[in-house]
């Protein structure tokens, strides 16, 4: 159903949603051969692979999910920084002591697409060498893993970010992420002008952010409505549902608005199939998909890093964004991930409930490099895998462990976008 341009992987990084790494321990390794960047662009644009260097994978999928919608509407590849983001996400929990540390006790880089998108509607987007220049062409942040050091550091015994008191101190938490990003002055300072000093005039409280080198998602058209109507990266966030509480443990921070993309869980048998369907018109319109699921070490295989059930072993949470798959359709037989289908008759007999989907592709923030697949960072994840059912582990604190699937949701555009293009 598609295949797409990407840049030459250079390193492994396997990390959970929650935490760092997966249970069975990441690692990361030199690539022994770089992938071709000769590729056809599919029918989902996506910009080039990045890898994480901690457990950041949400924002990740989030700005590729950002990156995507861009490409595919303006033709324009934007190259966002998560580190931005890992900065303003570190801020956040820490001045509010929100989900500050893990179930291990230790400084936690984990959480959901729901937080990315609300760090965006708070702080807007920047371009990653604005924000770090050195690293403007880097697939993998070595700022990132140095400054999550140094705050873990901090919060120790004796730190200064050591207490409840000094971690509520705008000032002295921005001192410490400052110099754990090694950022200059000029980026410090534009940041100031637009948010203040403590951080607290958000994009709703009259920030501007006009400086070059940030992105304001309210002038951001990411697709255009079969009325006519352009919908704004603002408007695909939408606003947070005013029920749930906005420093909660739980950050899934569910969304509402006309044109608002909403987490759908899969837990729910009646709507699963409902989901599928808005799954597959999601794909098939050209739009990616973030995805929540868990990867299990024994069930990928070694020879080209694929998933396939039954789910067994240790793994950790982890989010993707879905960019292809590959279904067998009555009539016509399996239409192959990797080849593109424009033919509308053909798209439609996908979305029958009779058609049978084999697997997901996955853009992934870690890979590894067994084959052309893996080594341009993406992985298949057969769908008797992500359906298979398992004592799913304590993903927060305010839940006890479940039984479910090994795909706990996906992220999907309402019906206003039935017939939107690109």
């Amino acid at each position: 159903m598609g295949w797409m341009r990407f840049r030459a992987r250079t390193w492994l990084q396997l990390a959970g949603l929650f935490g760092g790494a997966l249970v069975a321990g990441g690692c990361s390794a030199e690539a022994s051969s770089p992938a071709s960047s000769e590729q056809d662009v599919t029918s989902i644009p996506e910009t080039d692979v990045k890898d994480q260097a901690i457990g950041n994978c949400w924002l990740y999928a989030t700005l590729g999910w950002v990156e995507s919608l861009h490409l595919a509407h303006s033709g324009q590849a934007l190259d966002l920084s998560e580190s931005y983001l890992t900065y303003l996400s570190a801020f956040t929990r820490l001045t509010t002591e929100s989900f500050v540390f893990g179930k291990d006790g230790e400084w936690n880089t984990g959480d959901f697409f729901g937080q990315g998108v609300e760090l965006i509607a708070r702080y807007g987007l920047m371009d990653e060498g604005a924000f770090i220049a050195t690293e403007a062409n880097a697939s993998r942040s070595a700022r990132q893993e140095a400054a999550t050091k140094a705050i873990a550091l901090a919060l120790k015994p004796g730190g200064a970010l050591a207490t409840p008191e000094a971690r509520k101190d705008p000032a002295q938490v921005r001192k410490v992420l400052d110099q754990a990003f090694a950022l200059p002055k000029a980026v410090i300072a534009k940041m100031t002008t637009a948010f203040g000093a403590d951080l607290s005039r958000t994009r709703a409280k009259g920030a501007k952010i006009t400086a070059t080198g940030f992105h304001d998602p309210a002038r951001m058209i990411v697709a255009k409505l079969s009325d006519g109507h352009e919908v704004t990266l603002d408007e695909a966030i939408g606003e947070l549902d005013p029920t749930r509480p906005v420093t909660a443990a739980r950050d899934r921070k569910e969304r509402r608005g006309p044109y608002a993309w909403q987490r759908v869980e899969f837990d729910d048998a009646q709507g699963r199939d409902a989901a599928v369907l808005r799954l597959k018109r999601s794909l098939n319109a050209g739009f990616p998909a973030p995805i929540d699921w868990y990867p299990a070490w024994d069930s990928m295989q070694e020879s080209d890093g694929s998933f396939h059930a039954p789910v067994r072993g240790k793994g950790g949470w982890h989010e993707s964004l879905v960019h292809d798959y590959e279904i067998e359709v009555a009539g016509l037989g399996v239409l192959a991930a990797g080849t593109p289908v424009t033919d509308p008759a053909v798209l439609e007999k996908t979305l029958a409930s009779t058609s049978t989907i084999k697997f997901l592709r996955l853009k992934n923030s870690w890979g590894r490099e067994t084959g052309a697949l893996g080594a341009r960072g993406y992985t298949d994840a057969a769908w008797d895998y992500l359906t298979w059912e398992l004592d799913r582990p304590q993903i927060d604190y305010d839940e006890k462990v479940t039984h479910g699937l090994a795909i706990s949701a996906v992220v999907l555009p309402p019906p206003s976008w039935d017939g939107a293009k690109h």
